[in-house]
């Protein structure tokens, strides 16, 4: 189904197939490999409401920086949220937006556990190090798994400018 509809935006979106995940090099080689990157690519990109994953998918985005995160206009954010003064999904905040864009972040499902979307304030939004929504299986001594988020970091070089 997602092979035809690369125009197509779907409310729900659920990807169950690791097949990619796996370490072998020369599998890149293939164009069969490369059509699975781009059904999975585009799988992810259609979700408009919610996206449900695989824990493995999910580490696998992570790594790349993907935090299902997008910019929003004030006024339709505002529009949304049903007034002036919007809550923040990360710290539960409530803030009112002092620029002309917002950015928002797609809730998200990864094998059951659903991690819900909803508006960033300015804090959250330029938060140099992001948390993940999961852990790893494997947790050494409750190490804290804070990873570097460069696109914060770059919303905060901005952010007077454009949030």
């Amino acid at each position: 189904m997602l092979y035809c509809s690369h125009s197509v935006r779907y409310d729900e979106a659920l990807s169950i197939s690791e097949a990619l995940l796996g370490n072998s090099k020369c599998s890149h080689c293939f164009p069969e490999t490369i059509q699975e990157y781009n059904v999975l690519y585009v799988a992810m990109t259609r979700a408009k409401k919610r996206l449900c994953m695989s824990r493995a998918i999910y580490f696998l985005l992570l790594q790349a920086q993907e935090k299902y995160e997008f910019l929003q206009s004030r006024d339709s954010a505002v529009l949304e949220a049903g007034g002036g003064v919007l809550t923040c999904c990360s710290c539960e905040e409530a803030f009112e937006p002092s620029g002309k864009l917002v950015l928002q972040r797609r809730s998200f499902s990864v094998g059951g556990q659903a991690s819900r979307g909803g508006f960033l304030c300015k804090a959250c939004a330029t938060c140099a190090m992001f948390q993940p929504f999961l852990r790893p299986h494997i947790d050494v001594m409750n190490f804290n798994f804070m990873v570097p988020d460069y696109s914060h970091e770059s919303l905060s070089a901005i952010f007077d400018c454009v949030l």
